[in-house]
């Protein structure tokens, strides 16, 4: 299906997947993310995605970006040798407490590129490829009458809302807790639960990639803006019997006053959004695909410097 024609290897910019995506096929699952689209869109006949299994070694030596999804990644199975041509790219969708161990039996500067959901403004922490769960994508001037949200609809969708807190769940034990901190807020409200920890798993077309990483401010409750689990229920169950103050808040908080709407993001992004860091995979392979690159050290910025902040969710038991 992916496999590069033999009288193209020399002229084709190739992606080659060295590991599997769970228990999914990583080279389907990258072409699914993005990498139809920019074919589609730049119609480029030169631009090929193989995983191991379709590609003949040929194609390690040739190949522009090397994927592995870190998690699937063993060092007993690794490329016995490497292109000046190669960019292996360090691939996860994972926080950094849940990479495994790979990186403690693989060279530090193993990787010349990384694809993972980590940004910021602290820019020595970007990604070179975002690939995030969900982005917000601002309504612009091109932007059609059909991809914009009708204040009508926001009302209908809310005034329909019958439950307050739902969670989804792959990873059980965390180092943040966040577990302990939702088995204490479903003393005082419902929490739906789904996923591999729950007695219940969603629909196929429900994933947990659907989720946004970062939701625009104004839009979200934040847990610790609240003393305990019991308090930020009281607040929601009043939000759930009170859709106008649901729709537009104003409240006092330490002698301020706020007002804003949950749904005020409505009228600034459209209705969907687009996971395409395939796509911007293939467009730095194209257009910046001769520049050195090399990670120094891939344990410093991943781990080091990752942010995590361990039993986080426990010290809101009690903020």
């Amino acid at each position: 299906m992916f496999a590069v024609p033999e009288s193209d290897v020399n002229q084709s910019i190739i992606i080659l997947t060295w590991t599997p995506f769970f228990s999914s096929d990583l080279a389907e699952w990258i072409y699914e993310a993005g990498l139809s689209d920019f074919v589609v869109q730049t119609k480029d006949p030169h631009m090929y995605l193989e995983n191991l299994t379709a590609a003949s070694f040929r194609s390690l030596s040739k190949a522009r970006a090397v994927l592995f999804h870190i998690r699937d990644m063993k060092s007993t199975d690794l490329p016995m040798s490497r292109s000046p041509e190669n960019l292996f790219t360090f691939f996860l969708a994972e926080s950094p407490p849940h990479t495994g161990d790979i990186l403690q039996h693989i060279p530090s500067d193993y990787f010349n590129l990384t694809m993972t959901y980590r940004y910021g403004v602290k820019i020595l922490l970007d990604s070179d490829i975002r690939a995030l769960y969900g982005n917000m994508i601002p309504i612009d001037n091109f932007t059609s009458s059909e991809e914009m949200w009708r204040w009508e609809e926001v009302e209908r969708i809310v005034g329909n809302k019958t439950k307050s807190a739902l969670l989804f769940v792959s990873n059980c034990v965390t180092e943040s807790k966040r577990e302990v901190y939702a088995r204490e807020l479903s003393r005082y409200t419902e929490v739906s639960e789904f996923g591999l920890c729950a007695k219940r798993e969603c629909d196929e077309q429900c994933a947990e990639q659907e989720i946004g990483y970062l939701l625009p401010n104004g839009s979200f409750i934040a847990a610790d803006d609240f003393d305990s689990p019991a308090s930020l229920a009281a607040y929601m169950k009043h939000l759930e019997s009170n859709k106008k103050a649901y729709l537009r808040l104003y409240y006092k908080l330490a002698n301020i006053c706020f007002t804003f709407r949950y749904f005020e993001w409505t009228k600034v992004y459209k209705k969907k959004t687009k996971i395409n860091y395939a796509c911007d995979l293939c467009t730095l392979l194209h257009t910046d695909s001769k520049k050195p690159r090399v990670i120094d050290d891939i344990k410093s910025w991943w781990i080091d410097k990752g942010s995590c902040i361990n039993d986080y969710a426990t010290s809101l038991l009690t903020h």
